[in-house]
């Protein structure tokens, strides 16, 4: 009887270490947005790439990193336990989205936006990290520009890092769509003589 409990228990516990680290979507008035993570646990002494994933409705867009003429940029404002760091957000390539006269850049599908988080070590395996974020953007149609704000949450258990299968395919494509850096030099010259 005591060996059938521990076996149990012990399959309960890889369960929950196994289990993915999603949350559910959230629906504001003119996006669906959620928070997942590549790692379907939190690594001790590791890292977790952590993604914001905004999907404006049909004919709406959002915004990149620098938007142009007009809007605002999603954000988010992490709440971690302590020790725990998150990073910038990092933005795909964005399109150019003419608004009236205006140019912005921005995206009218679905995005990832991608955040590095950084686990201390000295944490025990099984235990809970939550993570939360702030999460604001805007959004724009044809006619008119919406803030939308949610606050998002992931609660991942520390344990070996695994890449989580159903989400390694999402962060694979926005790694794709990151904007390649370069290593020449750019200068800017003044057409204006004093």
């Amino acid at each position: 009887m005591a060996l059938t409990i521990r076996i149990l228990a012990a399959g309960v516990l890889g369960l929950a270490l196994a289990a993915p680290a999603t949350a559910e979507p959230q629906k504001t008035a003119h996006s669906t947005v959620d928070l997942i993570a590549e790692q379907s646990s939190a690594p001790a002494g590791g890292r977790v790439t952590l993604g914001f994933h905004l999907d404006p409705d049909t004919t709406w867009h959002a915004y990149w990193a620098n938007p142009g003429d007009a809007g605002k940029e999603p954000s988010i404002k992490w709440t971690v336990p302590e020790g725990l760091e998150v990073g910038e957000l990092s933005f795909p390539t964005p399109h150019l989205l003419p608004f009236g006269e205006l140019n912005t850049y921005g995206f009218e599908d679905n995005e990832l936006f991608l955040a590095e988080m950084t686990v201390p070590a000295g944490l025990t395996a099984g235990e809970e990290i939550r993570i939360e974020g702030a999460a604001r953007w805007i959004v724009c149609d044809d006619e008119v520009c919406v803030p939308e704000r949610a606050t998002l949450s992931l609660t991942m258990t520390v344990g070996d890092g695994d890449i989580d299968a159903a989400n390694a395919p999402l962060f694979a494509e926005a790694r794709e769509k990151q904007p390649e850096s370069v290593d020449w030099p750019a200068e800017f010259l003044s057409l204006i003589h004093i």
